[in-house]
């Protein structure tokens, strides 16, 4: 299935949007859960903690754009340097407000500055967690901690990393996107 798209019918995009999960999303995450299971686990989590329903949503798509990479056949044409939350950002921003975006935008950032300001938070990261911190830039220097603590999606972006690290259960209930269609409507752009 190709990645969906909304054509003001939110019915249909939620439709869409659960098959996808249900179809590209079964690539494995990690050892445990697969792209849709960490993503609909992020979303529940966030959920159940009563963050905003942008904020929920970010939860959900955070990771949506190993999901498109892994759904095209020539990831390259996506864009120059293939980076999960710029392809996801790039995707979203058509379709939902900028406080759904920028976190999931942000959510590598945050990994690299938990990284940074807490060894501790490096040492409990997976294997497969810590090789992907270095491909993604690894520490950040000064200036980029400092950039990225005066944005104004900081402290969001870090809470998204922080569900992020938790969602990562094998086999839990989660909501399911339907469940999540009133959020939806109200993030869309309008």
């Amino acid at each position: 299935m190709t990645v969906p798209t909304y054509k003001n019918n939110i019915d249909q995009f939620v439709i869409d949007l659960s098959h996808w999960y249900k179809t590209a999303g079964q690539n494995n995450y990690d050892e445990v859960v697969t792209i849709s299971d960490h993503m609909l686990q992020a979303a529940s989590i966030a959920y159940d903690e009563g963050l905003s329903n942008s904020n929920i949503l970010s939860c959900l798509f955070h990771d949506i754009g190993h999901m498109i990479i892994d759904d095209e056949d020539d990831p390259s044409e996506l864009i120059g340097n293939i980076y999960h939350e710029t392809i996801a950002a790039s995707f979203l921003s058509k379709i939902f407000i900028n406080e759904v975006v920028e976190p999931v935008k942000n959510h590598v950032k945050a990994k690299r500055w938990l990284c940074t300001s807490d060894q501790r938070y490096y040492e409990q990261l997976s294997p497969a967690s810590k090789q992907s911190f270095e491909e993604q830039g690894s520490y950040m220097s000064d200036e980029e901690m400092k950039d990225f603590m005066s944005s104004d999606h900081f402290h969001i972006s870090i809470k998204v990393r922080e569900i992020d690290d938790r969602a990562k259960i094998k086999n839990k209930e989660t909501y399911p996107i339907s469940f999540y269609k009133d959020q939806i409507k109200e993030c869309l752009k309008h």
